[in-house]
């Protein structure tokens, strides 16, 4: 092939493995790039003469993604366990860690602070507590952003992503996205800012799909750590999978009757398939740094701030008259008052909801399986987070992003008032 299009051209032609171009490659490429001008007769070839061929020297290897009949199960079960295995092992990590926390770090500090003020012991050890609810928090935060960055690093220096997509390309198209939309939702599994920023990859026939998606049935990794944490104070940590199965469900019904499917004319790209190899450290951990230098400036100092107002709330009864005032709206849904705190933070930020964790989880071990479930639910779906919001705003507009909200807000009530009719039968 190389002889032959060398002859035709009249210029010199190397054919090279770019992946694995060592210093030999390179110099025989800086050899080529020196040698003479191609010859006139190359220049002068008619131009229907020059054969347009496939440069592939090989093709990508197959899977068993490329199976026709189990090739897109195959793909939904790798997806779900490059994310439930990361979020199990960060579960028995952090069920692991919090008993030594809890006694080599909490309990001493508050122990500390028995003469402070009353206003900084509710700062500090109080239900909303700098040291006794962020400590926590973090804890249980931490390695589900650690193994999901993991994951999705590994996935995406792989090539394992872009397969994954390709297979479900058919599937998606059915909810009105294309198999290339699949790699922004991913990503919205670390961080759903970054997702709708990565969803300019898409056609213009599938962006708003694509980003309506990420916005209500992606749970970034932020989400995933309070749920999990949350799952695990109330001591049902099992909880986690139901949820997920339906945060899936529901947020694929939900992109199917707001954005329609895509017509057979509709954005025909195809996705090539790409080559698979071994993740290279370096990229690795390069993608891990990012995510865990957002989580560290970005998410933590954030939620630290919401457990400084919590607490000013709290200590200024302000956190009692909001549940009084907002008990009526919270009885349609058939759950107290008093957790209407963390909703209303979960609208600020996804791990908001790590608010009612207070007194040791003592609030939500009350609740009965449905009403937990329910309580996350409303809280991971009710809207995305402002900055998410902020962000579909700065890329499309104003009006997109309240039109987003709205449907997002009347599909997680819907889906509310059914689970609470179906499965919940206490007042």
């Amino acid at each position: 092939m190389t002889e032959y299009l060398s002859e035709t051209s009249g210029a010199p032609v190397l054919a090279v493995n770019a992946r694995e171009a060592g210093s030999n490659v390179r110099q025989g490429i800086v050899q080529l790039l020196l040698q003479d001008k191609p010859a006139p007769s190359a220049v002068s070839l008619p131009r229907q003469k020059i054969p347009v061929i496939n440069l592939l020297a090989e093709f990508p290897q197959q899977t068993i993604f490329e199976h026709r009949w189990c090739g897109k199960v195959a793909a939904i079960v790798c997806l779900f366990l490059l994310f439930a295995v990361p979020v199990w092992g960060a579960w028995l990590l952090s069920d692991f860690i919090q008993p030594v926390i809890d006694s080599a770090v909490i309990q001493p500090l508050k122990n500390i602070t028995t003469s402070w003020p009353d206003v900084l012991k509710t700062l500090f050890v109080g239900n909303y507590g700098l040291f006794s609810l962020g400590l926590y928090s973090f804890v249980w935060a931490f390695p589900v952003v650690v193994l999901i960055g993991l994951s999705l690093s590994l996935t995406d220096d792989s090539g394992l992503k872009e397969r994954i997509t390709a297979t479900l390309d058919p599937w998606l198209r059915k909810l009105g996205l294309s198999g290339q939309d699949l790699i922004p939702v991913l990503s919205s599994f670390g961080c759903n800012v970054v997702a709708v920023f990565q969803s300019r990859s898409c056609s213009r026939c599938t962006r708003h799909a694509c980003i309506s998606m990420i916005s209500f049935g992606a749970a970034c990794s932020y989400q995933t750590g309070a749920t999990l944490s949350l799952f695990n104070a109330a001591h049902q940590p099992w909880l986690f999978i139901p949820y997920l199965s339906l945060l899936f469900f529901t947020g694929a019904i939900h992109t199917r009757l707001w954005n329609g499917s895509l017509k057979p004319g509709q954005n025909q790209r195809l996705t090539e398939l790409t080559w698979l190899q071994w993740p290279r450290w370096r990229n690795v951990t390069w993608m891990l740094k990012n995510i865990l230098r957002q989580f560290i400036t970005q998410a933590m100092p954030l939620f630290l701030i919401i457990c400084i107002v919590a607490g000013m709330l709290d200590y200024a009864g302000i956190t009692r008259w909001l549940s009084e005032t907002t008990a009526p709206l919270l009885h349609l849904f058939k759950l107290p008052a008093e957790l209407m705190p963390g909703i209303i933070f979960s609208l600020l930020r996804k791990d908001g909801l790590m608010v009612l964790n207070q007194d040791g989880g003592s609030l939500i071990q009350s609740l009965s399986t449905s009403q937990l479930l329910l309580l996350v639910w409303l809280a991971s779906t009710l809207m995305a987070c402002l900055v998410t919001v902020f962000t579909i705003a700065r890329e499309i507009n104003w009006r997109f992003a309240a039109a987003v909200a709205g449907k997002q807000v009347l599909s997680s009530l819907v889906v509310a008032l059914v689970i609470s009719q179906l499965f919940i039968h206490e007042a």
